[in-house]
């Protein structure tokens, strides 16, 4: 890689952290600016990881001293600067008519001004690398809606900028685009749209136009109250899918506690949180809360025909799916089975042939599940947690997705497989897959786990190349060697 150093402003979160951690693949070095220092750390981190050296700059850049700052800093530690993405700012989204004077003056010396400043006090710099500039707009410029009018002004006074600074570019070699990015169009949005645009009518180009319009996304935050996304997975997968949702641009906050809402869901909310022991205010039009489920099963006259509930207010049954009144079956949700369309199913069939004077039963009944996320998680037996939990002594194999020969040409390498064996026996006893086409290869290794045949089946196995379930013999090479091996 050849020395080369890229500013990115407003590099703690959303498109700005999206966009430095990508140009860590294609440059030596990317500086971090943003006012709030501690979320850099990450960012940083994720930097490092692609190749790249970060420095961050914890800098508030509505002041001239701060952008003198920034370029200085950037200069004294790499001694040059080819590229400035200017990201940093977020103009509140307030009608025009109902913002005040603090807040249009503080959106403009932000996002407008500050920008300005820091393009000319880098220009120096850039001239001598024949270096780049990117001055982030956004769609309202283009597509002003409702309430959004003075965000739309400042966007498309950034363009008019931009083009400004073009001219003089062209005489001085250097390169200054300006941006209108809506959704971070990733290699999965990529991939979704490819699904998404047949299915309404329209090719792939117009789809691009017509998507942030359409589903109206352009910045995602995940609000999670415990320690951990996804806290039922292992550690080692929910970090993983906390990687690559990061990694859209997506800003996750963990052991969050939300203090105060304001607003309504679809015309614009404000959120007060408290995470790593500091406030902080997140804003934006919709909002969606994962509550939970609960059955549904008060007040139906169940309790009239004698047919109980547990203390959690699910139907009791046994094994079966026989209720407390002789005659009476329950099925699904309602029943306490897993929250599974395929584990209701298999309730149904369950049923069915008990009625018809069989003995089928929910013991010991192997239920995957898949979630259906860009790449997927899937899931069958047990996960690490739930082993050492049980006491289940295992061995435990992994398989980086860039490993499987299939994703060189699909270049989808995110992810993992991991496989769980017994310490002291042959058997598969669980299997996790971060990758694309995760259902379909997991199921291959349910198969495997009902017919019960030893890991080495599948190690040893012939299967078709290129497939991603080819990876599957590479994964269970990992097994480390049992005691009678």
């Amino acid at each position: 890689m050849k020395k080369s150093v890229a500013i990115v402003t407003g590099a703690s979160q959303g498109i700005g952290r999206a966009t430095a951690i990508r140009l860590a693949k294609d440059f030596s070095g990317v500086v971090l600016a943003a006012r709030d220092g501690r979320a850099l750390e990450e960012t940083a981190g994720e930097v490092k990881a692609n190749g790249a050296d970060p420095l961050k700059a914890a800098l508030d850049l509505r002041s001239k001293e701060s952008a003198e700052t920034l370029v200085k800093q950037t200069l004294d530690r790499f001694g040059r600067i080819d590229a400035l993405v200017n990201i940093a700012g977020a103009v509140p989204q307030i009608d025009l008519f109902e913002m005040t004077d603090a807040q249009w003056q503080d959106g403009l010396e932000l996002k407008f001004h500050g920008a300005r400043r820091l393009t000319i006090l880098a220009w120096d710099a850039l001239k001598a690398s024949q270096g780049s500039v990117v001055l982030m707009s956004g769609s309202a410029a283009l597509d002003p809606k409702p309430g959004f009018a003075a965000v739309a002004a400042i966007n498309a006074a950034i363009i008019a900028m931009a083009k400004a600074f073009a001219e003089q570019g062209i005489k001085d070699g250097v390169q200054v685009n300006s941006v209108v990015p809506g959704p971070v169009m990733t290699h999965r949005r990529q991939t979704f749209m490819e699904k998404w645009a047949p299915a309404h009518g329209m090719t792939v180009e117009e789809a691009t136009k017509k998507f942030p319009a359409e589903v109206g996304i352009s910045r995602v935050t995940i609000l999670q109250s415990g320690p951990q996304l996804m806290s039922q997975e292992d550690p080692d997968v929910a970090e993983e899918m906390q990687r690559i949702l990061r990694g859209e641009g997506i800003q996750i906050l963990l052991a969050a506690e939300t203090l105060n809402v304001q607003g309504r869901s679809g015309e614009g909310v404000s959120l007060t949180v408290r995470a790593s022991s500091r406030e902080q205010t997140i804003e934006g039009s919709d909002l969606l809360i994962a509550a939970g489920r609960i059955p549904n099963t008060a007040g139906i006259g169940l309790e009239e025909a004698g047919v109980k509930l547990d203390g959690h207010g699910y139907i009791r049954v046994n094994e079966r799916l026989e209720t407390t009144t002789p005659g009476v079956w329950a099925l699904g949700e309602c029943a306490g089975s897993p929250q599974f369309t395929h584990a209701s199913a298999d309730d149904f069939r369950i049923i069915r042939d008990n009625l018809a004077g069989g003995e089928r039963s929910t013991r010991d009944r192997l239920v995957p599940y898949c979630l259906f996320s860009d790449p997927s998680l899937a899931h069958v037996g047990l996960s690490e947690r739930e082993a050492q939990r049980l006491g289940v002594g295992v061995r435990v194999a992994k398989l980086p997705m860039s490993a499987v020969l299939r994703t060189e040409a699909t270049e989808e390498t995110q992810g993992f497989m991991k496989a769980l064996v017994g310490a002291s026996d042959e058997r598969i006893l669980g299997f996790t897959m971060i990758g694309s086409e995760a259902g379909e290869v997991m199921a291959a290794v349910q198969t495997a786990m009902l017919a019960e045949l030893p890991y080495g089946r599948l190690r040893d196995a012939v299967l078709a190349h290129p497939t991603m379930a080819e990876g599957l013999c590479a994964l269970f090479s990992n097994v480390a060697p049992g005691p009678a091996q």
